[in-house]
């Protein structure tokens, strides 16, 4: 697992990041909107799931209780 900070284009660093890593997964998080009762897939998710050249998962963020 590595941590990076990167700028530009969110899908697009995400993605070029995998590819710089050997990546063998990408994970990711849904959007999160205060006062959304569920988390929606939002445009980065969306094209990172598209332009993947390997498996994405996405996860729930834990709510705070």
């Amino acid at each position: 697992m590595s941590f990076s900070q990167r700028s530009g284009r969110v899908a697009a660093e995400i993605l070029a990041e995998a590819r710089v890593v050997n990546a063998v997964l990408t994970v990711v998080a849904p959007v999160d909107r205060p006062g959304s009762a569920t988390p929606y897939i939002g445009s980065h998710t969306l094209r990172v799931l598209e332009f993947s050249g390997v498996p994405v998962m996405v996860v729930p963020l834990r709510r705070a209780t």
